[in-house]
């Protein structure tokens, strides 16, 4: 459904509003936690963390962490701001977030860790390390590979299927399932951002690691672990290890916050939590071409170039602020060239979180951003400063660009408002109620109790509820508590003598009545 674009919304938004989305564009009584260290290559610590603090409010953040990496040491890490509105704990660079869509350069990470060992091979097909999958298009099914999942170019629609993991099918089933999802283009014509792509990723994990039966376990033992990461977790309730993680919030500027439990995301897709410190271990790690510095090797060099390198253009056009370059697909992370330097990026955005992790290779250095509010720029604020401050100032005003279209993101997951000219249900509203299915998502059953249209969807009956928006258009929209803010607006056909035959979504699409 349409929240579930939060994942990763910024790639679709690169040209899209008043030309103002930009290659630092892609892809908030506050109490400091934690005290910076080191330097940052002659440039101004105490005015890197004045920005931070400043901007921090000006975007009404709960809490955030940073941490910044410069030759293999942290630099500055800091907490800001609280973990929960309302509650006076603050975040420091311990603090337990969920990062997003930043899994989804782990998920790459641990697959080049399968192919150091011979157990894969990057240009694998789908079909041989997974024998039951298939794709609806015949020969994207056949040829379909890893780097193919890993750089959104299997032509899978954007964003389908992300609400599937919520409704109680395993892991098998739903890649039984993929056979029916529509394509969005034609294989390898264009970026299309999958988070399904990802999930099939982690799955091949799964199936092709010798040792350990399921992605999150691959992530924990052969990546968490031996980094040191010791605060994060490949399990989203690994947020709750203890009392020091954060509270997402979901809201904007002119409403009031309301505090989101953790959302359960497709695994490889979007799972992990971690933390600022331990964030800035992994980024050492890549930043060491795959070494931790004391002689443990995690990734060969060459599989952390090629973890990097383009293989796909991401996007649409060329905005100005790209210069020199357009924005790729690497695996698992986007890159493009700033000031003559290649970056190396990956953010994320969930129902209560945004993250950002931007690496300059060349320089050694990196950043991360931690934040628990949803469909916030102020990681991307923050991470546009860090690198003027690095590379050189930009002839573009960033902030100015990145503050605009934080009013056009505010706008964006707001609910459809009914039109002033509201025509009435044609039907009474008992008469939309019954068993409907798809392909794709299995069964919804929607009852009629208290004038009032409610549904339930999948084996694990996840729970919604229909608003009349228009004639015979409903508002689908989630009742499970932190989902709220997933809908789609769905529009019920019927035949000349008023029986209903099914629906269709926005983002669901068509659904059969098979049952009253």
């Amino acid at each position: 459904m349409r929240a579930q674009r939060f994942f990763c919304l910024l790639t679709t938004m690169i040209v899209a509003i008043r030309g103002l989305s930009a290659v630092l564009i892609v892809g908030c009584g506050i109490t400091i936690a934690t005290s910076s260290t080191g330097h940052c290559d002659g440039t101004d610590t105490a005015a890197f963390d004045s920005f931070v603090e400043s901007t921090h409010n000006k975007y009404e953040v709960p809490g955030a962490a940073v941490a910044i990496i410069e030759n293999d040491n942290v630099v500055f890490i800091k907490g800001y701001g609280v973990r929960e509105l309302g509650k006076s704990e603050a975040v420091d660079e311990d603090t337990i977030f969920q990062i997003a869509s930043v899994t989804k350069l782990f998920t790459a990470a641990v697959l080049g860790i399968l192919v150091d060992q011979g157990n894969l091979q990057w240009d694998d097909t789908i079909g041989k390390l997974l024998p039951k999958f298939a794709m609806k298009n015949s020969y994207a099914s056949k040829h379909a590979s890893l780097i193919d999942m890993l750089a959104h170019r299997s032509g899978l629609k954007a964003y389908d299927g992300d609400v599937i993991g919520r409704l109680g099918y395993t892991n098998a089933e739903i890649i039984r399932r993929v056979r029916f999802m529509k394509s969005g283009a034609t294989f390898r014509e264009e970026s299309q951002y999958s988070n399904m792509g990802f999930f099939i990723a982690g799955e091949a994990v799964a199936h092709s690691d010798p040792n350990y039966t399921t992605w999150e376990e691959a992530v924990l033992n052969r990546l968490l672990q031996p980094i040191g990461m010791t605060r994060s977790s490949p399990y989203y309730k690994g947020l709750n290890l203890d009392n020091n993680h954060a509270s997402g919030h979901r809201g904007h500027p002119d409403d009031i916050y309301v505090v989101t439990p953790p959302e359960d995301p497709l695994p490889a897709a979007g799972q992990i939590v971690s933390t600022a410190s331990d964030m800035a271990l992994f980024m050492k790690m890549l930043l060491g071409e795959g070494s931790l510095g004391d002689g443990t090797q995690i990734l060969k060099s060459e599989t952390v170039k090629k973890l990097f390198t383009p293989s796909m253009v991401e996007g649409a056009g060329v905005p100005p602020q790209y210069g020199e370059s357009g924005n790729t697909n690497g695996l698992g992370c986007n890159n493009y060239h700033f000031q003559g330097y290649e970056i190396i990026e990956k953010n994320g955005a969930l129902n209560g979180s945004r993250s950002i992790i931007t690496l300059v290779p060349e320089k050694k250095i990196g950043i991360i951003v931690l934040a628990n509010l949803n469909m916030t720029l102020f990681p991307e604020a923050v991470r546009a400063y860090f690198l003027e401050m690095y590379l050189g100032t930009s002839r573009y005003n960033l902030q100015d660009d990145i503050n605009a279209l934080q009013e056009a993101w505010d706008e964006f997951d707001k609910q459809p408002v009914p039109p002033d000219n509201q025509s009435p249900t044609t039907l009474a509203l008992k008469k939309y109620a019954g068993v409907y299915k798809s392909n794709l998502y299995g069964r919804i059953t929607i009852t009629f109790s208290d004038d009032t249209l409610y549904a339930k969807a999948g084996p694990a009956g996840y729970p919604a509820k229909l608003t009349h928006h228009d004639s015979d258009t409903f508002l689908l929209q989630a009742s499970r508590e932190g989902d709220e803010n997933i809908f789609d607006l769905i529009e019920f056909s019927t035949t000349r003598d008023s029986v209903v035959t099914g629906f269709r979504g926005e983002s669901l699409g068509r659904f059969k009545k098979i049952a009253h």
